[in-house]
C-alpha cells in the first residue's frame, strides 16, 4: 500500500506532515484528486479490518515487556525481557512464544500492571 503522508518530527515530541513531499503537494494543488486518494486508502484500510487482515500489535521488537514467571525456588516473580520478535499471532520473547491472549494474563505493557497482578495471584 502506498504511503500518502510522510511525518516530520518537530522535536519536542510531536509531529507533524511533511508538506514538501511531492504526493501530499500534489494533493494540495489538485483538492478533489487528493481527498479522493485519502478516502481510498481510509477504505481499504477499513475493508483489511472488516476482513480480519488489519493486526494492531501489542508490541514492537526492542520494547521491554514484564513477564510473570513461577520457579520453585523463588516462587513467582516479574521478569524484564526485551521482544526478540513479532509474528501474526506471536510474540518471542526471552526464548519462548507468547500468543497475544498471554497479554494481560502473563505478559504486560506496564511494570504496574504485571506488578498488579503478581498480587492478584499471590
Amino acid at each position: 500500500m502506498e504511503r500518502l503522508t510522510k511525518r516530520i518530527s518537530l522535536g519536542n515530541g510531536n509531529t507533524t506532515v511533511d508538506f514538501s513531499n511531492a504526493r501530499v503537494g500534489e494533493f494540495l494543488t489538485d483538492h478533489e484528486k487528493g481527498v479522493r486518494a485519502l478516502f481510498e486508502q481510509l477504505a481499504e484500510y477499513e475493508d483489511l479490518e472488516e476482513q480480519g487482515r488489519l493486526l494492531k500489535l501489542p508490541c514492537a521488537v526492542g520494547d521491554t515487556v514484564y513477564t510473570i514467571y513461577y520457579d520453585d525456588e523463588d516462587g513467582l516473580f516479574i521478569e524484564e525481557p526485551k521482544v526478540e520478535e513479532v509474528s501474526t499471532h506471536r510474540v518471542w520473547i526471552d526464548s519462548m512464544y507468547f500468543d497475544y491472549d498471554d497479554f494481560g494474563k502473563t505478559v504486560f505493557l506496564t511494570r504496574q500492571e504485571a506488578a498488579a497482578k503478581l498480587a492478584e495471584m499471590q
